[in-house]
């Protein structure tokens, strides 16, 4: 481990003690990132361009809280992107003029990184904490992963999340008894966790532009629900029993590629489909 000059020291030492959110360590002929910094868990960027920075160090981990990375113009040759992409926080870095495959390392980033969007979803959600009122929730930004603090506003009576690139929902989901609409269009889910027959006071549900290739099963055992829109998925049936839910109104799934007729040409609504599933069409 290279020793650091007395003043570099007493920068970083200055920089743990007052909680900084930045540190620059730029063109300083350093080998490591010393292992001080790893001490600074306020750190949301940090430089340390032009040096002679070998590689990235596991303990980099403890910067829980790290936003963006500047590594530019070093010698790093390898970097492992399973650690980055375990950083909750991380939005960007940069590795150019590295000798290393630069954009490998960036494009497996953006593929797996499960944190994206996470920090301004958590914020989104911590304001709602502080509220008085608390029974709304909507997100309309890119996000892999829903905070789980969101779980915790049991009192939440419409929750809305369009994240896009959502794979999965959290069983969480199970903690939120006084939910009433759930609205999670737009998304890649093709799932439901058990846990959504534990929203007994549900009524509403929404999963437009999803990935749902069957009808989801827990829903049949839903027989509070009033409305379930399934529209643009990749459904080729539906089964006979959703016309069964005694409470149920509105049943939507057009643009799925259903067997044997098209529910574009019938409307897809709730009496459009029963008919075609019963062939009175």
């Amino acid at each position: 481990m290279q020793e650091l000059h007395p003043k570099i020291y007493a920068h970083i030492e200055k920089a743990r003690k007052e909680n900084w959110t930045e540190l620059d360590l730029s063109n300083l002929g350093l080998e490591d990132i010393p292992q001080e910094v790893f001490e600074i868990t306020s750190l949301e960027v940090l430089k340390v361009m032009n040096n002679k920075i070998r590689g990235i160090p596991e303990r980099i981990r403890k910067l829980e809280n790290l936003r963006h990375l500047y590594l530019y113009n070093n010698r790093i040759t390898d970097v492992s992107p399973e650690l980055l992409i375990e950083m909750p926080y991380l939005e960007c870095f940069d590795l150019a003029d590295n000798p290393m495959d630069y954009q490998s390392a960036v494009d497996f980033f953006w593929e797996h990184n499960r944190w994206k969007g996470y920090r301004e979803c958590l914020a989104a959600v911590r304001d709602l904490q502080a509220q008085q009122v608390r029974k709304r929730f909507s997100w309309n930004k890119p996000l892999r992963m829903i905070p789980m603090e969101l779980f915790q506003i049991e009192e939440l009576e419409a929750l809305t999340i369009h994240g896009f690139e959502l794979k999965a929902l959290s069983p969480g989901i199970g903690n939120l008894k006084c939910l009433k609409k759930l609205d999670l269009s737009a998304n890649q889910l093709n799932a439901l966790p058990q846990e959504i027959l534990e929203l007994s006071s549900l009524n509403q549900i929404i999963l437009d532009q999803n990935q749902f290739r069957e009808f989801p099963e827990y829903l049949l055992q839903m027989t509070q629900l009033e409305e379930i829109s399934l529209n643009e998925n990749q459904l080729k049936a539906l089964p006979k029993e959703v016309f069964s839910l005694p409470a149920l109104k509105k049943l939507y799934a057009s643009k799925n590629p259903f067997e044997g007729f098209n529910a574009d040409d019938i409307g897809g609504d709730y009496f459009s489909l029963e008919r075609a599933f019963n062939r009175e069409w």
